[in-house]
């Protein structure tokens, strides 16, 4: 069975051209058409570097839409995956969901929980599948340090640490990022370090704490360093790193994890992966090749392609979806306020 899908929103930065270079390697898919929503060649040259509408449209042999509705209907797709502007997704995904197409949609999915809640009830209502982007989730090297704290490696995890660099802020003062409605770092990085803090610990977040500064970024209304903590239901403990602020090769990723029998660090970046576990008996560590050009972004389209042929859930879900924008929004308000926020995730 082939998956024929179409991509909403071609002013998006990375995902419009990541995931159209994804879904035409996948055997089990055809790539038929694209909605630009309008946006003119000179925007999509800021928000989408390289290309145009007709460049973008040649290289991935791909019919151009305006309007993301009309492309649904005319292609007859059977699914959709969704980019652009944080605020506007929760639109789009209502409209495609109500002409039950499955959806994929680039992280953040939305800038507000009222937006969440949308997503969620059009999933209900309309009887399909939404999964979300988190790329941290589908590291091979995360997931298999995963596999052994869920196997009882370490004992029970009783605390972790998550750091996340994204290099330096710098991107045209007309990008949609800027906007503050659209959320910024606090959203788009804060969605690693939730996200795989939710994963390891496998808790609810009940109450957190965030610092949040910028630092060395100019015409940025955002933050560009932040640290949290966060306490679970299950009684461990959490914290989190962001830098937006690096100009020098650095690690994109790495996670401490604490157990009450054993220790991992696990240390992820375009030029080095491993991971060492610590021990009474000792240390034994495990390096990896540097990754795969999109290979995390590969494997939860993947991942999400599965779901969608078989009709089963995907690994990541709209539902895990909303409990780490929670956590976001939560450590964003704590560091306007400068007092710990309480979480309700039901």
């Amino acid at each position: 069975m082939t998956l024929k899908v179409g991509i909403i929103g071609v002013a998006g930065w990375f995902y419009p051209q990541a995931y159209a270079r994804i879904l035409k390697s996948i055997v089990e898919v055809k790539l038929v058409s694209a909605a630009h929503l309008g946006a003119s060649d000179d925007y999509i040259r800021i928000t989408t570097p390289g290309y145009t509408k007709d460049s973008y449209a040649k290289e991935f042999g791909v019919e151009l839409y305006e309007d993301p509705g009309e492309m649904i209907k005319k292609e007859k797709l059977a699914a959709v995956c969704i980019c652009g502007e944080y605020r506007l997704k929760a639109n789009y995904i209502e409209m495609a969901a109500e002409n039950g197409v499955d959806i994929f949609v680039a992280k953040p999915p939305a800038t507000t929980i009222e937006e969440m809640d949308r997503m969620l009830k059009a999933e209900r209502k309309n009887n399909v599948k939404i999964s979300v982007s988190d790329p941290g989730r589908f590291s091979s090297m995360f997931s298999e340090v995963h596999s052994r704290v869920e196997d009882g490696e370490i004992g029970k995890l009783i605390s972790m640490r998550v750091l996340h660099q994204h290099g330096k802020l710098t991107i045209n003062p007309d990008h949609w990022y800027l906007k503050e409605e659209n959320g910024g770092p606090e959203l788009s990085l804060g969605w690693y370090t939730a996200s795989l803090l939710r994963w390891f610990i496998n808790s609810e977040a009940i109450r957190v704490f965030a610092e949040y500064d910028n630092y060395a970024t100019e015409g940025s209304p955002f933050m560009d360093n932040g640290k949290a903590l966060v306490r679970f239901e299950n009684g461990s403990i959490g914290s989190m790193d962001i830098y937006f602020s690096v100009e020098w090769p650095f690690k994109w990723m790495e996670v401490e994890l604490m157990g009450t029998e054993g220790s991992i660090i696990a240390t992820e970046s375009h030029f080095e992966r491993q991971y060492s576990i610590y021990e009474k008996e000792g240390i034994t560590s495990s390096v990896w090749d540097p990754p795969a050009p999109l290979e995390r972004e590969t494997n939860e389209i993947k991942d999400w392609v599965k779901a969608c042929t078989n009709k089963t859930e995907p690994k990541f879900s709209a539902a895990e979806a909303k409990r780490i924008l929670k956590m976001c929004l939560a450590w964003r308000e704590s560091a306007r306020n400068n007092q710990p926020m309480l979480l309700r995730m039901g």
